[in-house]
């Protein structure tokens, strides 16, 4: 019986999982069929109930994880610009299931219940239990989650990685937590946030930098799938940064500029567009993002400087080199401290508050899985 009670929360996260990838496949897989799909350029093995998981970038990973890299110089699109982590993976468990695009769904269903169950005990440990549900549903019903319920994008296994990562480093287990950060820095280019964290809160758990022990260090190992990353491109193309050059290709147009930090684009398009559903999704996501920014005090507060410094770096990396907001909703994913903090802020209000923002929030959830599903260019 007690075995059944300690269970229990891991079971009820599961259901919880299921129930909402069961209604976002069934929105997706209606819209398909109801309505007019907005690109016809991408595809792949049919593959009945999950194909709307499969869009955009899926097909950078699919090709990844088939036949490897390839890079056609600075400017020009290239599979460099995809760090290896969810390809490999990919790689990996096609071996046992003999499809890489059902391989694909099942890394990022596994991934995401995994990040889920220690969110929750994270939250948990730190707030109370009440408040990490709220925390899982405010995850669960974020409109942008549905990156991390079978999607075949490298979002799951990269917030599993990182929320691993800090745990461990929790659990004063330093150099296993460096070697699952790896993970997350050779998963996307945004990593570097990831070491940047560890360092952080690592530094703020001893009290300051001269309290540091020799094996805190082993937080500096998870740089070492950025490097990795790096060995290979100069061993493979002889350019180390191809993941970087090829940023500014048409279609991409990503890098750091002054420009890009402003969004001059964003303005551009409202001006020249007015109120689109392209202009729509745009302002959604950047009035997310500053939600998100807004929240950094209370994390500093309630969570401590080392992770307000790791929210700081995984948020202000992409928004820096997006011109528009662009993939900012997925992007925010890896924060977890600030869907704590939100989880905790909307746990003490009323029960109808809860109701009316978890509502509109999943609602939001679900007409954009429902874009998704129909090949709008979200991320």
């Amino acid at each position: 019986m007690s075995g059944l009670a300690t269970r229990r929360p891991e079971v009820r996260v599961v259901a919880l999982y299921a129930a909402v990838l069961v209604v976002l496949l069934i929105a997706g897989n209606l819209a398909v069929e109801l309505m007019s799909t907005m690109e016809q350029a991408h595809r792949w093995p049919n593959h009945p109930v999950i194909s709307t998981l499969a869009r955009w970038d899926t097909g950078w990973y699919f090709h990844i994880a088939e036949d490897g890299y390839f890079y056609n110089g600075p400017g020009q699109q290239a599979a460099t610009a995809f760090f290896p982590a969810y390809p490999a993976a990919m790689r990996v468990v096609a071996f046992v299931v003999r499809d890489t695009i059902v391989a694909g769904v099942v890394v990022t269903i596994v991934s995401a219940l995994g990040a889920t169950l220690l969110f929750r005990r994270w939250v948990a440990d730190r707030f109370s239990d009440s408040t990490a549900w709220v925390a899982v549903l405010l995850l669960f019903l974020y409109p942008f989650s549905y990156f991390l319920f079978g999607a075949v994008y490298s979002d799951a296994l990269f917030v599993l990685s990182a929320i691993g990562a800090f745990v461990l480093l929790e659990r004063d287990r330093p150099v296993l937590a460096g070697l699952v950060g790896a993970v997350a820095c050779a998963g996307r280019p945004v990593g570097v946030a990831v070491l940047v964290g560890l360092v952080a809160v690592a530094i703020h758990r001893r009290g300051s930098l001269r309290d540091l022990k020799l094996r805190d260090a082993g937080v500096l190992l998870s740089g070492l799938g950025f490097v990795a990353f790096v060995a290979y491109l100069w061993w493979r193309f002889d350019e180390p940064l191809a993941f970087s050059k090829v940023q500014t290709a048409q279609g991409w147009n990503r890098q750091i500029s002054l420009e890009m930090i402003v969004k001059i684009d964003f303005y551009r398009r409202w001006r020249d567009f007015g109120p689109t559903l392209v202009n729509g999704v745009l302002t959604l996501q950047a009035l997310l993002s500053i939600v998100a920014i807004a929240f950094l005090p209370a994390v500093w507060r309630r969570l401590g400087w080392g992770y307000a410094v790791y929210v700081a770096a995984v948020i202000g990396i992409p928004l820096a080199t997006s011109s528009d907001f662009l993939a900012m909703g997925r992007y925010l994913l890896p924060a977890f401290p600030v869907f704590a903090i939100g989880g905790d802020l909307l746990e003490r209000r009323s029960p109808a508050v809860r109701v009316a923002v978890l509502g509109l929030s999943g609602g939001l959830l679900i007409w954009l899985t429902t874009l998704f599903a129909r090949w709008f260019l979200l991320s």
